[in-house]
């Protein structure tokens, strides 16, 4: 049987807006990078849980259990990725911020039981819930704000030592990119994304 869930429309904006007071509540607004595990695990009293295996079983990084108790990582993820790890818990600590009367409906504390939820809910319903997790872990961890903010500083760092977006675009950017990911302790695919919704850059000439 298809499970179906009534989740709530939040445009990115809206989720901007939702991440910067999830930040303000927490008292980290403007600590770059955002101490997210220290977030949920010491103020929102979430466990964070490592467990072998789960990517290659589920082919997901982590998930958080219904009644918001704790976040399972996969074990490799959380020992040896570390920016990948923070995304992932900015993700599903969205589902506790968004989702909580959404998970009131569905309960799974356990593997097998995470499974037979997503492999039997609506595929529409799922891309959205992952959507907005994406789109609120995102800019929980690069508000854009500060984004701005380190995009012109590392922008003038790049031409301090002769890198200019205005000669090479795509070096120059993922020179950028690089940097900042640096500076929020994130992917630069992430730092690309972000700046690319946040308006910040506006994307190449399609002949370059």
């Amino acid at each position: 049987m298809t499970i179906t869930l009534d989740i709530p429309y939040h445009s990115r904006q809206d989720l901007g807006a939702i991440a910067e007071r999830f930040l303000r509540d927490h008292g980290v607004w403007g600590t770059i990078p955002v101490p997210i595990e220290d977030i949920i695990d010491l103020q929102m009293g979430i466990d964070i849980f490592p467990i072998p295996g789960l990517l290659h079983d589920l082919d997901i990084d982590a998930f958080i259990y219904s009644d918001f108790s704790c976040i399972a990582v996969d074990e490799f993820i959380y020992d040896h990725r570390a920016n990948r790890r923070r995304f992932s818990l900015a993700h599903e600590i969205a589902h506790a911020v968004l989702h909580r009367d959404v998970f009131s409906e569905i309960s799974f504390t356990e593997i097998d039981e995470y499974k037979h939820f997503v492999t039997h809910i609506d595929a529409t319903d799922f891309d959205w819930l992952e959507w907005q997790g994406y789109s609120f872990g995102a800019q929980v961890l690069v508000p854009t704000l500060f984004l701005r903010k380190e995009f012109e500083l590392a922008k003038a760092k790049a031409e301090k030592v002769g890198i200019s977006l205005a000669e090479s675009w795509h070096f120059a950017g993922d020179y950028i990119c690089i940097d900042l990911a640096r500076t929020f302790e994130v992917s630069p695919a992430v730092i690309a994304k972000r700046i690319q919704y946040s308006k910040i850059l506006s994307l190449p000439p399609e002949d370059e």
